[in-house]
C-alpha cells in the first residue's frame, strides 16, 4: 500500500516523458500519485481543456485535502508548454487562471511546488511548436535575440543599430511582446512563492544558448529572486520537461532529516567543462543547478554511507557534444563522431568501479543530444549476434537509472530524481523494483536504442509508421526492432520471458515515442479453492467492500477507469491466454503484475456468468462532504434518495460525469456505487465522481438547513417549472428519487420542484433519462457563459 500522503501532479502536457515517466517515477517510490487523464491536456499546439481541467483539479485537490501538490503553471496558465508560444491571451487572463487553480489549495497546509518556462528561443526554421512565422524568421529571430543580449543592446534601439537583418516589423513585434508578457507573467509567480502560495518554484530555462533575451531575462528573474530573499525556495535552472520528476524526487526527501548525498563523476574528466548542447551553460554547470534543486549534498570519495552516485559521459577531450537531430536543426553535417570504443570503454569501466560503492549508480549519457552515445550504445544494443539476444556489458541491469533523451538538462534531472526515489523508497521499504524495472528498459530502449539509432534508421519503418491511421497496427519492422532490442537486454535485467513491446507515436511524429509493455505474469492460481481467490469473492457481498475498503472492478474498460483515478491495486487478475486484456489500462500495469488464473477460477471470481478476461481489486475512492463542495463551488451534487437499481445508479454517474458534476450524494436505501453491477453500468465512470454519503432524509434536510441560499431542485412528474426556464448556476443540489416512490414529501418542500414536459401519453421518464436529460441542459447552459 502506497505511504504517506499523495500527490497530485499537472504536467507540462502528455507527452510520454512529461506524463508517464512521472507515474513510473512515483510506482517506485510507491507513492499514489493523481494525474489528470491525458484528454485534458491538450496536443502539441492545442492547448488544455481547460474548463474541465480546473473542474478535475478542483475535485481532487477536495478528496485529498493534504496531498503534495506539483503544477506546471504553463499548463494552467496557457493550456500547456508548447501553447505558451503560440497563445493570444493577455495577463490579465493568465493571471486569473493561474488564481483560479491555486485558490483550490487555499487554505492549505500541502506542500506546493511549481515549475514555470522562460519561453525559448530555438535556432532553426520551423514552426511545429512556435509561431508561424517561424517556419521563415526563425533562425534570424535567435541570431536577433543573440546579437541583442550580446552587445547589451535593448531591443528597442534595434533599428539604431540595424538588428533586424530584414526581420519584418510585424515579427518583431509580436516575438517582443510574447517575451514581454511570459516575462511578466513569471514575475507574477514570484509574488505568488512571496506571498505564501506555493512552498518552491522552478523557472525552466527551455532550449537555450549562451546568450539571448531568454538569457538576459533569466539573470533578471534570479537578481528578482535574489532581491526578495527567496533564493532557497526559487531555481532558474535549464530544462523543463524534467522539472516535474525533479521536484517529485525533492518532495519525497523534504522530510527526511537529511538530505541525499550524491556523488558526481565524470568520464572523460574534461566533461563537466563541455559546453551542454542547448543549455547555454557548461555541463558541470547543468548538473550543480540540478542539485541544488533537488536539495541533495554532493558527496567526496571520503563521504561515508553515500550509495547514489551520478555518472556522467561525455564528448571525447577536446570534441564539442554531437547532435542526432542535426539535420533537423538545419545544421549541414553532424559533424565526426563525439566519441571512441576507447571513450566508452573508459566510462564502463568507471560504472564498474563505482558500482562496487555506490550501488545507486545512475549513468547519464551526454556525449549526444537527442539520444544515447552509438559508441556507448555498441555494448549495449550489439548490432551483430542478434541471435544470442543478450547485452554485450552484464553490469548494465545493475544501474539504478539510464537517461540520454532531448536535452542534458531533461537527462540530468531525470537520472537525479530517480537516482533519490530508488534510494529514498530503499530507505523507507516502498521501493518497487518491478516498476523501477520498467522505468530503466523504457529509458534504454528509448533514450538509447530508439533516439541514440533507431530514429535515424529509415528501414526501421517510421517514416512508414506515421502514416498510418492512430488506430492501425504498428509497423512490424520497428516492433521487431524493439523486440529484438529487449532480448538483448534480457540477461542482464534476469527476464527468462521477456514482454512483449508495442511501440507507437502519440504525437504522430518521430521525436517521441510511447512504448507499450505487455504486462508480466507475476503469479498463478489454479485453485478455486485459494486464500487468495476466497478474499476477493468476499467483495461480491456489500458488506465487506465495506469493512475492507476494497471495491472489485470487472472488464477492461473499469480496469483502465480505475487506474486512471489513480486508484491503489491490490491485485490484478488475468484468464489464461488473454495477458494484453488489461491493455488498456495503460503503464500502471507493468509496474505492477498480473495474476494468470485458470477459467474456473475466473468463473469464481466474478460475479457474472460470462467473466471478463481481467478484473482487479482497488481501493475503494475516498468521500467528499457537502460542506467542500459549496466551500470550493465545486458543481451540481447529483442526490439519490432510495435509487436501488444498479442499472439506473449507473447509467446516471456516467451522465453525472459527462456533465460534471462535482459529486454523487445517496441518501437512505441505495444500492451499493461500488457493486460490481453499478461499476459495469457507469462504465467505471463512479471512480472519477466523490462520493457523499448521507444516512437518511432528516439528516440531509439538517444539512440543507445550515446552507439556507444553497439552491435544490427536485424532479417531478406533474408540478414545477420546465427545466428550460431555470438557471442552473453551480453549486446546487439535483433530486432524483425512486421511480416507484419518487422523493419524500420534506425534501420537496425544501426544493424547487423541476418538470420535463413529455407527451401526454407518458406520465414520466425513466429516472436516469430525466437526470441526464437535466444535467445535459445545465452542462450547456454553463457552457453558454463559461469563459476560462
Amino acid at each position: 500500500m502506497p505511504i504517506g500522503k499523495p500527490v497530485i501532479v499537472i504536467p507540462v502536457d502528455a507527452r510520454p516523458v512529461c506524463y508517464d515517466a512521472v507515474k513510473t517515477l512515483a510506482g517506485i517510490a510507491g507513492l499514489k500519485c493523481l494525474l489528470p487523464p491525458k484528454e485534458l491536456l491538450g496536443h502539441l499546439k492545442q492547448p488544455a481543456a481547460m474548463a474541465e481541467l480546473i473542474h478535475w483539479w478542483g475535485i481532487t485537490t477536495a478528496q485529498y485535502p493534504y496531498a503534495t501538490t506539483i503544477t506546471a503553471l504553463d499548463t494552467l496558465s496557457y493550456g500547456g508548454l508548447i501553447p505558451s508560444r503560440s497563445h493570444t491571451l493577455t495577463t490579465e487572463q493568465l493571471q486569473d487562471r493561474v488564481s483560479r487553480f491555486l485558490g483550490c489549495l487555499l487554505p492549505s497546509h500541502r506542500p506546493r511546488y511549481a515549475i514555470s518556462s522562460i519561453m525559448r528561443i530555438p535556432n532553426y526554421n520551423l514552426c511545429e511548436e512556435e509561431p508561424d512565422y517561424w517556419q521563415t524568421w526563425g533562425k534570424q529571430l535567435y541570431a536577433f535575440s543573440t546579437a541583442c543580449h550580446q552587445q547589451a543592446i535593448a531591443p528597442t534601439k534595434r533599428k539604431a543599430y540595424g538588428l533586424e537583418q530584414g526581420l519584418p516589423e510585424a515579427v518583431i513585434d509580436d516575438f517582443m511582446d510574447r517575451r514581454t508578457l511570459n516575462f511578466t507573467h513569471n514575475e507574477s509567480t514570484l509574488n505568488l512563492l512571496e506571498a505564501g502560495v506555493l512552498d518552491y518554484l522552478i523557472l525552466g530555462q527551455d532550449d537555450t544558448g549562451p546568450f539571448g533575451l531568454n538569457v538576459e531575462e533569466a539573470e533578471q528573474l534570479q537578481a528578482h529572486i535574489s532581491s526578495l530573499h527567496l533564493d532557497d525556495r526559487c531555481r532558474v535552472q535549464t530544462g523543463t520537461d524534467e522539472a516535474v520528476q525533479l521536484l517529485l524526487a525533492k518532495a519525497l526527501w523534504a522530510n527526511e532529516p537529511h538530505p541525499p548525498n550524491i556523488r558526481v563523476l565524470y568520464s572523460p574528466d574534461s566533461t563537466p567543462q563541455t559546453m551542454a548542447r542547448f543549455d547555454g551553460c557548461q555541463l558541470g554547470e547543468v548538473v550543480t543547478r540540478h542539485m541544488h534543486t533537488l536539495g541533495a549534498a554532493t558527496a567526496t570519495d571520503t563521504t561515508e554511507n553515500t550509495p547514489v552516485a551520478l555518472v556522467v559521459h561525455g564528448p571525447a577531450t577536446g570534441h564539442a557534444m554531437g547532435d542526432h537531430l542535426a539535420h533537423v536543426t538545419g545544421e549541414q553535417t553532424e559533424g565526426p563522431p563525439a566519441t571512441t570504443s576507447q571513450d566508452a570503454q573508459a566510462t564502463l569501466h568507471l560504472l564498474e568501479n563505482t558500482l562496487e560503492t555506490h550501488p545507486h549508480t545512475v549513468l547519464v549519457d551526454a556525449a549526444y543530444a537527442n539520444g544515447g552515445d552509438p559508441a556507448l550504445l555498441a555494448h549495449f544494443f550489439p548490432e551483430t549476434d542478434i541471435a544470442n539476444a543478450t547485452s554485450s556489458w552484464p553490469a548494465l541491469g545493475k544501474l539504478a537509472g539510464y537517461s540520454a533523451w532531448n536535452t542534458p538538462g531533461n537527462r540530468i534531472g531525470s537520472a537525479l530524481a530517480m537516482a533519490a526515489t530508488v534510494h529514498w523508497a530503499q530507505l523507507n521499504d516502498t521501493y518497487n523494483r518491478q516498476a523501477h524495472q520498467h522505468g530503466m528498459l523504457t529509458h534504454l530502449l528509448d533514450d538509447g536504442l530508439y533516439q541514440g539509432r533507431l530514429r535515424k534508421q529509415q528501414a526501421t519503418g517510421i517514416a512508414e509508421a506515421l502514416n498510418r491511421p492512430a488506430t492501425a497496427a504498428p509497423h512490424p519492422v520497428l516492433v521487431q526492432a524493439f523486440n529484438d532490442g529487449l532480448a538483448q537486454l534480457a540477461k542482464s535485467f534476469d527476464l527468462s520471458d521477456p514482454p512483449r513491446i508495442t511501440p507507437s507515436f502519440p504525437c504522430q511524429r518521430s521525436f517521441e515515442i510511447q512504448l507499450a509493455f505487455e504486462p508480466p505474469l507475476t503469479q498463478h492460481i489454479s485453485s478455486v479453492s485459494n486464500d487468495t481467490v476466497k478474499q476477493v469473492v468476499q467483495l461480491h457481498q456489500k458488506k465487506y467492500r465495506q469493512t475492507y475498503q476494497l471495491v472489485l472492478v470487472e472488464g477492461q474498460h473499469p480496469v483502465a477507469e480505475a487506474f486512471g483515478a489513480g486508484l491503489y491495486c491490490k491485485g490484478l487478475f488475468v484468464r489464461e491466454g488473454t495477458p494484453d486484456a488489461c491493455s488498456m489500462a495503460g503503464t500502471a500495469v507493468p509496474m505492477i503484475g498480473l495474476t494468470g488464473v485458470t477459467e474456473a477460477v475466473m468463473a469464481k471470481l466474478s460475479t457474472t456468468t460470462s467473466p471478463a478476461p481481467c478484473m482487479g481489486v482497488f481501493e475503494r475512492p475516498p468521500t467528499l462532504t457537502l460542506d467542500t463542495i459549496i466551500r470550493n463551488r465545486l458543481g451540481p451534487v447529483v442526490v439519490l434518495v432510495d435509487i436501488q437499481d444498479p442499472g439506473n445508479m449507473g447509467t446516471i454517474i456516467r451522465s453525472a460525469c459527462a456533465f460534471g458534476a462535482a459529486a454523487l450524494m445517496t441518501v437512505g436505501n441505495c444500492t451499493d456505487p461500488f457493486s460490481p453491477k453499478v461499476i459495469r453500468a457507469s462504465a467505471g465512470q463512479v471512480f472519477r465522481l466523490p462520493l457523499i454519503e448521507v444516512e437518511d432524509t432528516a439528516t440531509l434536510i439538517a444539512a440543507l438547513n445550515t446552507h439556507p441560499d444553497l439552491p435544490v431542485y427536485a424532479t417531478t412528474p406533474n408540478q414545477g417549472r420546465p427545466y428550460q426556464y431555470l438557471s442552473f448556476t453551480p453549486p446546487y443540489l439535483l433530486l432524483l428519487g425512486s421511480e416507484a416512490h419518487g422523493l419524500p414529501q420534506a425534501l420537496i418542500e425544501r426544493a424547487e420542484p423541476v418538470q420535463i414536459t413529455t407527451q401526454k401519453t407518458v406520465e414520466s421518464l425513466n429516472v436516469a433519462m430525466a437526470a441526464t436529460t437535466l444535467l445535459a441542459h445545465a452542462y450547456q447552459q454553463g457552457r453558454a457563459v463559461l469563459a476560462l
